[in-house]
């Protein structure tokens, strides 16, 4: 049995799997179907390249304020704002809305 192909049917399930779990289009290779495969394969990768290109470009901001000191490495003291829920609201008759 080793070295036989998959059947029909566990090629179609795996195609599935990995057009939708995987990377749109990956699916169409596994069935034979490469100018179908690369009709989904070549946009959708390109998008997630410019994404990624865009997402580093917004994180070396941040990392560049940061190191100059002009964001504080800590959001929530910059806003003086209590970390980890020890803030609590005023309640009853005399408290104030905000």
């Amino acid at each position: 049995m080793s070295g036989s192909p998959l059947p029909k049917r566990n090629n179609r399930n795996l195609a599935l799997l990995l057009s939708g779990l995987v990377f749109p289009g990956s699916g169409h290779f596994v069935l034979g179907h490469k100018i179908r495969g690369a009709i989904f394969v070549l946009p959708t990768l390109a998008a997630n390249v410019f994404m990624l290109r865009d997402v580093m470009a917004r994180a070396d901001q941040l990392v560049d304020q940061i190191n100059s000191g002009a964001l504080p490495l800590d959001p929530d003291t910059h806003r003086g704002v209590p970390v980890r829920g020890s803030f609590r609201a005023p309640r009853g008759p005399d408290a104030e809305c905000l």
